[in-house]
């Protein structure tokens, strides 16, 4: 939905109908394929999103690409600045296929395999699909987790992280609002 997206499709999945686009701003985002409009890069910017990654670094890129997190009219992606001026991130992607969240690791110890056990996974962009889905539940980003103490607790510090006020009590029913948190 933004024009300002620009980018290079980078994956395509085979009976899937979204493809992986590098952007030129560094992050991976899935579109449909109604979506992409034919457009001309920079010779820097083409250079730029086709540039091999790693595993680690297009999993980063993915995660910095898909997940928001609204509230009180505020959006953060994952990677946002913090109060003092210094670039965050909710999550990081980790060498050995596992994402930990930034903000409560130590505290909760929230670490997350790519690969989702005890499921019927049947490829890996259903393996990707689990692990947002996860990752979007725990940071408050699909507002029905946000009754969950975990996710409380995500928010309490993506918000402190962000010097954002967090509300005393909630008395709006938006979508946008997250619960009272800790």
């Amino acid at each position: 939905d933004d024009a300002a997206v620009r980018g290079v499709v980078s994956l395509r999945g085979r009976a899937r109908q979204t493809l992986d686009v590098r952007t030129t701003s560094g992050t991976v985002v899935p579109l449909r394929k109604s979506q992409l409009v034919p457009t001309v890069l920079t010779d820097d910017e083409a250079a730029f999103c086709s540039r091999p990654l790693t595993r680690v670094e297009y999993l980063q890129a993915q995660l910095d690409g898909v997940l928001t997190v609204s509230y009180a009219g505020q959006s953060f992606r994952n990677g946002f600045q913090a109060a003092d001026g210094t670039p965050r991130r909710q999550f990081e992607a980790l060498v050995d296929g596992r994402v930990r969240c930034a903000l409560c690791d130590g505290a909760d110890g929230q670490v997350w395999r790519w690969e989702a056990s005890g499921t019927a996974i049947q490829t890996c962009a259903d393996r990707k699909d689990a692990l947002l889905t996860t990752l979007r539940f725990h940071s408050g980003a699909v507002s029905s987790s946000r009754g969950n103490s975990a996710t409380c607790a995500h928010l309490a510090r993506l918000l402190a992280a962000a010097g954002v006020e967090a509300k005393a009590s909630s008395s709006s029913d938006d979508d946008d609002d997250a619960p009272p948190v800790p």
